[in-house]
């Protein structure tokens, strides 16, 4: 039978907004071999198990798969100190910038924004939602949560042939990048401007359609087919003086 170190179980939680979970994960032995099991759900109640080996695997795969595992819980914001919060014990560290997310509207406003111009529209995706922070050579994504993560080879490749410090909100789809909107650029805070403001830069990005980064284009008052739009149009994302519509 194969010998394996101590450290088999790792405990995580995610404490945010009304949720608190914890997320258990285990490299136990089976047989001689190892079986790498889970169990998840609200701190102090019943959790729900599983696993991730659907048969037994030798040592050194277990551990690659739990290893992968945690890591990817971390990704999410689940770390190992007791408080939950991403500031503490964890491989992912606070950007300092929390990315403003979509508000949900309604079915029956959909058509009324797609008309209003103070809104314009932009397609969604479905994506990984990541901004990139750029500075000079320092390259570094952020999740939804504001913790740093990794990006694509080829888009980080791609932003080292760009030069100059600028912070883009997009999405990223396989080895792709779509730019939705600018932060910042050399120093200086767009977030605050309305997308309909005069000084926004235009086109999401100075690295606009460069190799695997697009910009996603906006428009106004693209309202043709009522019906269709009704069905494309999914959330809002609030800004004062001028919104972005996502539509699917």
């Amino acid at each position: 039978m194969q010998s394996a170190p101590h450290q088999n179980r790792v405990t995580l939680y995610y404490r945010a907004g009304t949720s608190d979970k914890v997320y258990q994960t285990a490299i136990e032995p089976d047989g001689g071999h190892f079986v790498v099991n889970f169990a998840y759900g609200r701190r102090g109640a019943t959790l729900t198990t599983g696993t991730k080996t659907s048969s037994p695997v030798d040592y050194d795969t277990a551990r690659q798969i739990h290893t992968k595992l945690v890591g990817e819980k971390k990704a999410k914001g689940y770390t190992e100190g007791l408080d939950g919060t991403p500031y503490e014990h964890s491989d992912k560290q606070p950007s300092g910038i929390l990315p403003q997310l979509p508000n949900p509207v309604e079915e029956a406003e959909v058509e009324a924004l797609l008309r209003d111009d103070s809104y314009c529209a932009q397609e969604k995706f479905d994506g990984r939602h990541l901004l990139i922070r750029k500075e000079d050579e320092r390259i570094e994504g952020i999740n939804k949560k504001g913790l740093i993560v990794g990006l694509p080879q080829t888009v980080a490749n791609d932003l080292r042939c760009i030069s100059g410090s600028f912070i883009p909100d997009g999405e990223s789809v396989g080895d792709d990048y779509h730019a939705f909107d600018l932060l910042e650029l050399h120093g200086d805070n767009f977030a605050p401007v309305a997308v309909s403001g005069p000084v926004r830069p235009a086109g999401g990005s100075p690295a606009v359609n460069h190799f695997g980064i697009r910009a996603c284009p906006a428009g106004r008052n693209r309202v043709q087919d009522p019906a269709k739009d009704r069905a494309l149009g999914t959330a809002a994302a609030g800004k004062p003086g001028g919104h972005r519509v996502q539509t699917a």
